[in-house]
């Protein structure tokens, strides 16, 4: 390109008209540059790159095909170079480079592949299976000893609508305004909302552009089941939502039954609180008359016969009494004979040794305390 600008340059200066010899002025000279390069690009090489797919759509996961041919001149046997871009994505989907393909964007497992004979002039390229992401503009160009061209194509996915059906502030009741929703969330625009009622004959309200069904004052005979058909250029989808309108006395024996049922269950936590508290009571009762028993002395010997309630008379009187003034309920229940006899002062009566003496005899009966208890034993008035 240098080359060519300094010949044409050289040639402005040099060629003067022969019959005035005048030097050229500067207007002349790019008029003589203009026209050198327009006929350099003629003569030296072009590239022209076209398209048949300017304009494609296709549903999702289907293939497409994207065309792509470029012409130059023979002369030009340098390297060929070939790229087809996906705008705004980070690297080329497929290219040809050096005499290889590389598809950066995804890799050996790639989508994108050439289906010409990219070294003959078809650049035409194929998606396997396309997704919504494979929506946008292409760009197809060819470069060819220092010549560049391009051309665009812009893809669109489509995608069936799928949408979902929900009935405003749930079941009405009679008198009252529903509102019934139909959204597709996915789905290529543009997108159309048509409602009918299953097994009904009757004309319903034409729904809004965003899918909204409005139906005023209804009565028992509105109840029933209602879809709702979104379509677009692709496809449609389906969704159904059921109305169940209410008598107002079917609402309001609908609160009593819940109050009702609260009621009776608190009632019967009630009862069994006190059922409980009264086992307890019960028992813990029982337990302590039993342990009361226990501690009392056995009215019967092991062998069946019943102790005697006094010793038979002896020459000697043995009176027992107990140092210990807790143990009363014991001293109640000892026989007239075991009192204790009344302190005395006279010391004539010799006083023999205190012995400790058991309080439960050989046949297991109990004595009824732990603590010690001493026999005071004197001579009675008839020596032996």
């Amino acid at each position: 390109m240098n080359e060519t600008f300094f010949f044409f340059t050289r040639l402005a200066q040099v060629w003067q008209p022969p019959c005035t010899r005048r030097k050229i002025s500067t207007m002349n000279l790019f008029i003589v540059l203009f026209i050198g390069l327009h006929l350099h690009g003629k003569v030296v090489g072009s590239m022209k790159v076209t398209t048949s797919t300017a304009t494609l759509e296709r549903p999702e996961g289907h293939a497409v095909q994207m065309n792509c041919a470029y012409e130059t001149d023979s002369e030009n046997m340098q390297a060929l170079d070939i790229e087809w871009l996906l705008v705004d994505a980070p690297k080329p989907v497929v290219m040809l480079t050096d005499g290889q393909v590389f598809t950066p964007l995804e890799g050996q497992n790639s989508r994108y592949n050439f289906t010409g004979n990219y070294l003959s002039g078809d650049a035409s390229i194929m998606i396997s299976s396309t997704k919504t992401s494979d929506s946008g503009k292409y760009i197809c160009k060819v470069k060819k000893h220092g010549d560049i061209s391009s051309v665009d194509v812009k893809l669109t996915v489509l995608v069936k609508p799928i949408p979902i059906c929900s009935l405003e502030g749930g079941q009405p009741s009679i008198n009252d305004d529903v509102k019934m929703k139909c959204n597709a969330d996915i789905g290529t625009p543009e997108i159309s909302y048509t409602w009918t009622r299953l097994n009904s004959m009757s004309t319903l309200p034409i729904a809004t552009a965003l899918g909204e069904l409005w139906l005023k004052n209804v009565t028992v005979v509105d109840s029933g089941l209602y879809q709702c058909n979104a379509s677009n250029k692709i496809g449609f989808g389906v969704c159904t939502s059921l109305l169940s309108v209410k008598t107002k006395n079917a609402s309001s024996s609908s609160a009593g039954n819940v109050a009702g049922a609260v009621i009776g269950v608190l009632l019967l936590l009630v009862a069994l609180a006190a059922l409980g508290y009264f086992l307890y009571w019960y028992y813990t009762k029982r337990s302590s008359g039993s342990m009361k028993t226990k501690n009392r002395p056995s009215d019967l010997y092991e062998d069946g016969s019943s102790p005697p309630t006094s010793r038979p008379p002896t020459r000697h009187s043995d009176h027992v009494y107990s140092h210990d003034s807790d143990d009363e309920d014991y001293k109640n229940e000892l026989p007239p004979s075991h009192l204790p006899p009344p302190p005395t002062n006279d010391q004539s009566q010799p006083l023999y040794t205190n012995v400790e003496l058991p309080l439960s005899d050989e046949d297991g009966y109990r004595k009824p305390s732990e603590k010690v208890l001493y026999a005071s034993i004197r001579k009675s008035d008839d020596s032996v």
